[in-house]
């Protein structure tokens, strides 16, 4: 009798247990389900109220009558010309950290320690943030101290514009460049850079040929 009590009651929670587990993936499920089919909708109505209006005049001329009619063709070149700008200031400065870190740092190196640091409160700031520190300082110290030096103090660069939003995103997206990096140079193997370094090759020569050579 106490044999059958005990699986009595095993069986009871075993039955418990799989109830919550099926009520969880029932509750999921919908859940998921609830977010796509908002999302489905949300894209049928963009697209469907988009359509009416999209055609070549749209994409190729700039806005007239107060932006109420023409097309969004700055919006587009200036998207573009501030991307290219963001990826030549952050993709240079975060690869050449990222590699500093993970080839030429000392485990012990303070330098290093304070990089990581700066690189992982990069990483939780806010983009407000960033816009905030982007308008105080490329605009209002670096940009209206060149003006100063070199435009006799006429409002030249000390005004919002394409260069300094470049810079600003180059910063926001400075850590995932970093982190990006790291990742690809540790999945490396080993033996290959002590291959390189055992036959001669510079600890430059190591990243630029062998490693760089492993993730073409």
């Amino acid at each position: 009798p106490e044999a059958r009590g005990v699986m009595t009651l095993l069986a009871a929670r075993s039955l418990a247990r799989r109830v919550r587990e099926g009520a969880l993936r029932v509750g999921t499920g919908a859940a998921a389900f609830a977010a796509l089919a908002a999302l489905a909708v949300l894209l049928l109505e963009v697209t469907g109220d988009g359509a009416k209006v999209l055609s070549w005049s749209f994409l190729s001329e700039p806005p007239r009558d107060g932006m109420t009619a023409g097309g969004i063709l700055p919006a587009i070149v200036g998207t573009a010309a501030v991307t290219i700008l963001m990826t030549a200031l952050a993709v240079p400065a975060g690869v050449a950290t990222a590699v500093y870190l993970s080839e030429y740092a000392s485990p012990r190196s303070v330098l290093a320690r304070v990089v990581r640091a700066c690189v992982s409160s990069l990483a939780g700031v806010p983009s407000i943030v960033y816009g905030l520190f982007g308008l105080g300082f490329f605009v209002s110290v670096v940009g209206r101290g060149v003006d100063r030096a070199w435009f006799a103090g006429q409002l030249t660069y000390g005004r919002p514009c394409l260069l300094w939003s470049a810079a600003t995103l180059a910063i926001l997206t400075l850590p995932v460049v970093v982190v990006a990096t790291e990742e690809a140079l540790a999945a490396v193997p080993r033996e290959l850079r002590m291959a390189s370094l055992a036959l001669g090759a510079t600890r430059l020569q190591t990243v630029v040929r062998e490693i760089g050579r492993a993730h073409v």
